[in-house]
């Protein structure tokens, strides 16, 4: 049986691992249909590493 790890990325990982300015993570988190993680209000945004990179690869199609 084959296990899968789940990563969190907070708005600073998007920004490092992806090379996106901290506004721009912003935009992209406020798109409608971006995976985010469901959160209190004024918590910090997050999602999970892979549904983010499928839709971002699905928006560059």
């Amino acid at each position: 049986m084959m296990t899968t790890d789940i990563v969190i990325l907070t708005v600073s990982q998007i920004r490092e691992l992806y090379g996106f300015n901290k506004d721009e993570v912003y935009v992209l988190l406020k798109t409608k249909g971006c995976p985010v993680l469901p959160r209190a209000q004024h918590a910090p945004y997050k999602v999970i590493q892979d549904e983010f990179e499928k839709w971002l690869r699905g928006r560059r199609n």
